[in-house]
């Protein structure tokens, strides 16, 4: 981040070359240049406060039932080697959602104001987990589930590695597994 001193006392040549930098317009004046590029980093600056709330906001801890559902997913994803993704900001590849970004939207996820709601052949979850996976596979369409792993294996409806087979694996861990013995495991994994 260049203060605005810093940048009135740069030329023109170097105040495009960052504008260039800054994928921003290079045409204009000095002072034009100057604005563009302050404008540009409070903009940057907004986007870095409002990711760090929602990493603290993902961070927090919640309730009992909460916490055992991440448990579940966490386990599932480090069995079978899958993980959600999403476009980068350079948009032409993909990278893993961070597992806060991934409890942030569980934590914000409120299934009774789902668009699913308006199907009545769509039922309301009834646990944590089913709330988990409705906002998993139907709220955060932006997220795509990759293989983490070196066999490739495609992760689509068409394949053995699908929705209702990570469904159904995580619901085993879930059915098998007390919440006793998540209270246990968690607290015997802090640092």
């Amino acid at each position: 981040m260049y203060s605005q001193k810093v940048l009135e006392v740069l030329n023109g040549k170097m105040l495009k070359g960052l504008c260039t930098d800054y994928g921003l317009k290079t045409s204009g004046k000095k002072a034009e240049l100057v604005e563009r590029i302050i404008e540009h980093q409070g903009k940057l600056e907004k986007l870095r406060q409002d990711w760090n709330a929602r990493m603290s906001h993902g961070a927090s801890k919640r309730d009992e039932e909460f916490e055992r559902v991440i448990q579940v997913f966490k386990q599932w994803t480090d069995e079978n080697g899958f993980w959600p993704a999403k476009l980068s900001e350079s948009g032409v590849s993909y990278e893993n959602v961070d597992i806060n970004e991934i409890r942030a939207a569980f934590a914000d996820y409120d299934p009774n104001t789902s668009t699913l709601r308006e199907d009545s052949m769509v039922p309301t979850p009834e646990t944590k987990l089913e709330v988990f996976l409705e906002m998993l596979f139907n709220d955060r369409d932006d997220w795509h589930i990759f293989d983490t792993t070196t066999q490739e294996r495609e992760f689509d409806c068409d394949s053995e590695f699908s929705d209702r087979w990570m469904v159904e694996g995580m619901m085993k861990i879930y059915d098998e597994t007390t919440p006793q013995q998540w209270c246990a495991t968690s607290y015997a994994n802090r640092d």
